[in-house]
């Protein structure tokens, strides 16, 4: 007897990220969605988990943001049958995560006809090194060293910190590749979080941007690439965000450190790469 050939399912593809009350960090979604849209020839629809919506539209080019469950319900309204979840985080069960992972299961329930499934988050330990998340942030490093003539900085890598330990070990894990993909360019490569909750239970975190700063400086004395494992200009990595406002702390104290920042990871066409195969990994487990 021969297999019936699946009918395809009307599909769309949503890309979540955190949110923001910063209208750059949304038109850099928006962007993104673009350009994963022509490479997969998928519908791809931008939203937040949280806080986005609260920007005026004015900011937006005329256009609301959307809040990721309102935009599933709209678009299984609709018509469409199969909505893939892209997550535009780093850490697969990270706190971010795990809360569009919520709504998507809350989201079955609901419509339990409708074909829900949620990728992986960016980094992912089966990619290949040359084309993972570590890859990006190395390449964006090293346009930093070659941008302004930097002989064996320090690096040093800062993501925002979390209430979850999964994040902690991504930012670890994307510390360590990184230096082996710089090698000697690199005098020196550590992590650090922008912030932690209190408590000895969220240790993980540390050490914290500004600790870390100050020991790079009193340590080594050289010039420190400031590696931000952060993908969109929100209140935390843009211009005068938490992360400037860090660096510029510091600085009053050691008026010799000289700080370089990475672009922000969303500028990199690698991003768009790592999007679309997670988009083609949930194609594949649908074909089983």
């Amino acid at each position: 007897m021969k297999s019936q050939n699946k009918v395809a399912l009307k599909e769309a593809i949503i890309l979540v990220d955190n949110g923001s009350l910063r209208p750059e960090s949304i038109h850099t979604l928006r962007a993104v969605a673009e350009k994963l849209e022509k490479k997969t020839g998928t519908p791809v629809y931008p939203a937040s988990y949280a806080h986005s919506h609260r920007i005026n539209p004015e900011f937006l080019d005329g256009k609301s943001a959307s809040l990721f469950q309102i935009s599933a319900e709209t678009l299984i309204e609709e018509g469409y049958e199969s909505l893939q979840v892209i997550p535009f985080v780093f850490a697969t069960y990270g706190a971010i995560f795990n809360n569009i992972l919520e709504i998507a299961e809350n989201l079955k329930r609901l419509y339990p006809s409708i074909h829900i499934s949620v990728a992986d988050a960016l980094h992912s330990e089966n990619d290949p090194l040359a084309i993972s998340i570590s890859a990006v942030l190395a390449d964006l490093s090293f346009e930093a060293i070659i941008k302004h003539s930097l002989k064996e900085p320090v690096v040093l890598t800062v993501d925002h910190g979390s209430p979850h330990e999964a994040a902690a070990i991504v930012r670890n894990q994307i510390t360590e590749n990184v230096g082996r993909l710089l090698g000697e360019q690199a005098k020196a490569i550590h992590p650090s979080s922008m912030e932690s909750r209190d408590g000895i239970q969220y240790a993980f975190n540390q050490p914290l941007l500004e600790n870390a700063l100050e020991d790079a400086y009193l340590k080594y004395g050289a010039p420190i690439v400031l590696a931000r494992i952060f993908l969109q200009p929100g209140r935390h990595a843009g211009a005068g965000g938490d992360v400037d406002t860090i660096v510029e702390r510091v600085r009053t104290k050691y008026t010799g450190l000289k700080v370089y920042p990475t672009e922000l990871m969303a500028s990199h066409p690698g991003i768009v790469f790592l999007l679309e195969r997670r988009y083609r990994q949930l194609e594949s487990l649908s074909k089983i």
